[in-house]
Parts: C-alpha cells; structure tokens; sequence
C-alpha cells in the first residue's frame, strides 16, 4: 500500500512540474507579440489590412486565450466592411501551443465598430462566424497558426450603415457549435436599431437554430424568433445555392400582438382616430418563396383588429416584371381608422376638408405601377363587407388586370344601398398628372333614400333606381375627377317620392286660381310618383334630366332641368297634363275644359335644405293666360256671340293682358 501511494504522489508531483514547466515556457519562451507579423502577413494575403495597435497577451483563466488589443481591420478593395474593436479574445487548444502552434477554437470581439457602405460588405460581416468556423491555415510548422471556431461571440458593439441612415448599437451576438458540416448550432443576437423614421431606438433580438453547409450550399433557420420590442416574428427558412443564385423557401408567422402598444414603444405617434379600439389587435402569416426571379407568397393570412384578408400574391423581379394578387377579406369599417382632425374653427375645418379632397386619388396605383416599369398585372379581390361614413358596401368582386400605366377594371360589381352596381373601368396614365378614366355602370334598385342620406343629408327623396351609364373623367385628385366629369344614361326609377314636394298640389292650386274656388286644405306634405322614366347626363356636378315621364293619379308628367349637386340646389321644368276631370281620388276635381287635356308648366326650384311646399309654382304667365280664357269663356256662354265674334273679343282681350 505504501508502494502504491509513493507512486501516486510521484506521479502527481511529475504532473505538476509538467504543468508548471508548460506555464513557464509559454509565458516566458512564447511571446504573443511574435505573432503579429504572422497575423498581418496572413490577412494580407487575403487582401485584408491588418492594424494591431494594441499590445497581445495571454489569458489564462477562466481559459488560456490569446488577448488582442485595439485592432483596425479594413481592405484595398473595400470587400471588407471598415471595422474597430477595443479587445478580441482567441481561446486555444493548449497541446498546439506547446508544438509552437495556434489553434484557436473560440473567439469574443468587444466594443467592435463597423461601417458598412455597400451589399458585398454586409455578406462579408454576416459570413464573418461561419467563415471562421472553417478557415484553417500553415498546419504544419513550428509557426503555424489556424482557425477552426466553436464559439463566436461579440458584445457591446455597433454597425453602422450611413447610406441608410441605420444604427444598430449594443450589438451583442453569440453563436456556439458553429460549423459548416450541416449541423444545427444556436444562434443569439441582440441590438437597438435606429432609423430617420423611428424616434426612439428599437430593441431587436434574434434567438434560433442555424444550420450551414458549404458543400450543398444549404442555409437553413429552424424555428428563428425575431422580437422588435412588442413585435414577434417566427420563421423556419431554408436557403439553398446561396454561394451561386440563392433560392428561399419557409414561412414566416407574425404572432398577434398590440400594434398600438408596438407604436408606442418605438414613441411613434399616431394620429386621432375615432375608434380608441381600433390598430390594437394585428397577426400576420404566409409561406413564401424567393429568388432573384421571383416572389411568391402562400396561404397568406392577415388579420387587423375584426378584419381578416386571405390570400396569395405572386411578384416576377426580372423584366418584364409581373404582379398577381389573389385577395379576399371579410369586414372592414374604414370610419374606425379615418383620421379626425381639430382644427377648432369653421374656416380652418373647411380647409382641412379641401386638403383631403385634393390628395391624389390614384396614387396608391401609381407607386406599383412604376415599380413594374411597364410590366403587367393581374388582380382579383373579393370581399364581404366594407364601411365608409354611411355607405356600406357587400359582396364586393373585382378583377381587372394592367399593363404599363393602364389598368382595366373588366369586371367590378357589389351590393350597396339596397341595390346591385356592376361596372367596367378603365383607368389611364395613372403616372401622369392628368390620370383619365373612362367607365360603363348598370345600376339595379339602388334606394334613393339610402343615397340621398349618404351622399346629401338635405336632399329627401325616395324610389327605386336602375340605370345604365357611360362616362368619362380626368384628373389626379377626386375634386378633379368630379369638376371635369362627363356621362350620359338611362334610367328607370320604380316608386319614386318627392318627400317634401307636392306636384299634385301645385297643379290644384293653378286650377283654383283659374276657377275662382277655395283651394284644397289637408294635402300630403309629399308626392308618390309613377315609375319614371328618362334620360340624364352629368356635366361636372350638374345632373341634367332629358324628358323624364312619369305622373300622379291622372296627371302626366314630363320634366326636364337640372340638379347641381355641388350648390345642392335644383331647377326643374315639370310640365302636367290632367287627362280627366279629377286628379286623383283624394286629389281637386278641375271642371274646366281649358285645364283639361293642356300641358301646365311648373317650375320647381330650390335647394335641398328649403325644398317645402313652396318650392314648385306655376311657370311664367300660364295663369293669367289661363284666367283670361276662362273669362272669355264665361262671356261667350253669358252674351251668345257666334264663333267670329268671340274671336274678336278674344283678341282684345289678349291685347289688353298683353299675351
């Protein structure tokens, strides 16, 4: 037993004067500083610029590592992003050094400060870890020195990226396991991003498995988590050919999350909104595919707040280029996301609202349209139910297709204001200043009322339309296309109702000045008209009506003139014809001939606020012409005058009324 313990503590005491003569030698014998020209020489072989200013020295705990100082590290041919770093540690294999070799497997970067200003240097600085992880040089030789990393690590520093006007500071990275054989390693990233745009730095971290094989050219991202402050996004990606032409495939989940909440973290203000509710609930999902060919995104899936949109979208990037859309969406209320703005004033609210109607209309299909430079497109939305002020609109379709700065509307149709729209639209020039659009629309029992309430609070009419028209417009902002409009059409209007205007009343009031009698009390405030028929036109925002029929009980009216629907006002010429001797059941009994089987002109006009019983009054000189007659026709009844004779008097009278 003795025996046995002597040896023990023999070789024990053996193994620490190894140790300590392994830890003379490289502290006094080997001197790290006798390396830098080496290093320089390597790097300088590679084209990289090699500045060691700072002093190299050893570490060896909590492991041996060779500690480098200030560094400079920048390239002739500006392939290698100008990078500092206050300190870099090279952890090393301890047998290789005792051979005079080094063999680092584990490198820590602290305090580097890169500048990136072109595409080639940021893949240089992203391969950085991975390159390292493979790189090996002077195997053999006293003097050797190679790189096989396991670990990579950077911390406290910073890139910057001044064409782009980015930051990201407190850039900490860690990768460990790193290798190019296709085997999965982790991956730890984390930095505050800054932009022009975003007021307040974002925290970003990255956290996921990697894999990397040089020899298939395969990348791949296993279950990648990118969080930016609120905001979390997960991907699993494989890229394949990426040293050659890399191609994309993967998904990509953004978890729901609080946009609100999101903007404020990054102190982005939004503008007053009349729903508090609304911007608070926004998750986004698709699979995809990338290459320098083509775009392509899958089952995509985007939900903000009670709106939801499926998809597909298809993008080619070579000339000449293509867009297809495939979309279809449940519910959107865009009163929830209209901004309201304060301005306190009625002058300055007028100014606002003029501002808002001179944005350019067309240009959310102008900036695609100039990024396909004159390629084409093919789009199809479908969508259940849209909400704007008090229109809604149901079972929206549209498909259409472009091609340069054109679009073609071939085929749009939707459910709205109680009735059906279905119209084809071809909109032209869009890049230019004067877009121009040209259209042809069927309209099926549009409500009146319905319309009337939405687009002119002041204008209470009701009935059914159906029209068809044809039209064209140009301008780049929606008062242009209004001013400069031009269309023509049919309509039919099935149970129309004057609300406020009573034409059979008017027409009694004429006869009962022509016939000395009291005029009728209790009358409707309203009229219900027959279906009417007729044509119109649009000049700018004045709607012309062309010989329009239509009538009440016995009467039969025609109408011509104009609504201006941008002064809200109306001047209409309707002419009534009694066929009978009453108007209606609950209407005036007219005994005159005179009256009977004769057109009489009333001249309605108002504006949409007064329209009342006032607002149609017999036109021009029709009643004292028609209580001439009757006088005339009472004389000859009284006096007997044969046929000649009551000419005669006839035309004295006219010469005394002067008509």
């Amino acid at each position: 037993m003795k025996k046995v313990l002597k040896f023990l503590l023999g070789t024990v005491a053996i193994i620490i004067l190894l140790v300590i003569a392994a830890f003379v030698y490289i502290t006094l014998v080997l001197d790290p500083n006798d390396y830098k020209p080496r290093i320089q020489e390597l790097a300088g072989k590679q084209g990289v610029k090699l500045e060691i200013s700072g002093d190299l020295g050893w570490q060896f705990f909590p492991d041996l590592a060779l500690r480098i100082g200030q560094t400079h590290i920048s390239s002739d041919n500006a392939t290698i992003p100008d990078t500092h770093f206050n300190n870099a540690h090279l952890s090393l294999a301890w047998l290789p050094l005792l051979e005079g070799q080094v063999r680092v497997h584990a490198v820590a970067i602290d305090g580097a400060d890169i500048t990136i200003t072109d595409p080639q240097q940021g893949k240089t600085a992203a391969a950085a870890p991975a390159a390292a992880a493979g790189a090996t040089e002077g195997k053999n030789g006293a003097q050797g020195f190679a790189i096989a990393v396991d670990s990579f690590t950077v911390k406290n520093s910073r890139i910057n990226l001044p064409a782009q006007k980015i930051q990201l500071s407190n850039l900490n990275f860690e990768g460990r396991g790193i290798n190019l054989r296709g085997d999965t390693f982790p991956v730890s990233l984390t930095f505050d991003y800054q932009d022009a745009t975003v007021a307040r730095a974002a925290p970003v971290t990255v956290n996921g498995e990697f894999s990397l094989d040089l020899d298939r050219e395969e990348l791949v991202l296993s279950s990648v988590e990118l969080a930016i402050a609120s905001l979390s996004i997960t991907t699993d990606t494989m890229a394949t050919q990426i040293l050659s032409e890399p191609v994309v495939n993967g998904s990509v989940k953004l978890e729901e999350t609080n946009l609100r909440r999101l903007l404020t973290d990054l102190n982005i203000d939004l503008p007053p909104l009349p729903d508090k509710d609304a911007l608070k609930r926004l998750r986004l999902e698709t699979d995809f595919s990338a290459s320098a060919e083509q775009i392509k995104l899958r089952d995509l899936v985007f939900v903000l707040d009670q709106t939801t949109i499926s998809g597909q979208l298809g993008l080619k990037l070579q000339p000449p280029k293509g867009l297809a859309i495939v979309v279809k969406g449940n519910h959107i209320d865009l009163n929830r996301y209209l901004t309201t703005v304060d301005t306190g004033d009625d002058a300055s609210k007028a100014s606002a609202q003029q501002t808002q109607a001179a944005a350019l209309i067309f240009a959310p299909l102008a900036a695609p349209l100039t990024f396909l430079d004159g390629g084409s497109s093919k789009l199809n939305i479908n969508w259940d139910n849209l909400q704007m002020d008090g229109l809604t609109v149901k079972d929206i379709h549209i498909r259409g297709t472009s091609k340069g700065t054109t679009i073609n509307i071939e085929d749009f149709s939707a459910n709205t204001l109680g009735g059906t729209v279905q119209a084809k639209i071809k909109l032209a020039q869009l890049t230019s200043k004067t877009p121009s659009a040209n259209f042809n629309a069927q309209l099926t029992d549009i409500s009146l009322e319905q319309a009337s309430s939405t687009f002119a609070d002041n204008a209470d009419i009701g009935g059914k339309l159906s029209a068809k028209v044809t039209g064209r417009s140009e301008g780049a902002t929606a008062d242009q296309l209004f001013d400069r409009l031009s269309a023509q059409g049919t309509m039919t209007l099935v149970e129309p109702a004057l609300k406020n205007i009573n034409i059979e009343k008017s027409y009694c009031d004429v006869a009962a000045l022509v016939e000395k009698i009291p005029r009728g009390a209790d009358w409707p405030q309203g009229t219900k008209l027959n279906t009417t028929e007729g044509q119109f036109r649009m000049q700018g925002r004045t709607l012309l009506l062309d010989n329009l029929s239509t009538g009440v009980g016995n009467l039969k009216i025609t109408a011509n003139g104009e609504v201006n629907l941008g002064a809200e006002a109306f001047n209409v010429l309707a002419t009534a014809r009694l066929n009978g001797d009453r108007t209606s059941a609950s209407g005036c009994v007219v005994e005159s001939t005179k009256l009977r089987d004769r057109d009489i002109p009333l001249r309605c006009k108002d504006t949409f606020a007064r329209a009342g019983a006032t607002s149609c009054r017999p036109d021009g000189d029709i009643v004292k012409k028609l209580a001439t007659e009757k006088i005339l026709e009472k004389i000859g009844e009284k006096s007997g005058l044969n046929e000649e004779a009551g000419k005669a008097v006839d035309e004295l009278f006219k010469g005394l009324f002067n008509r």
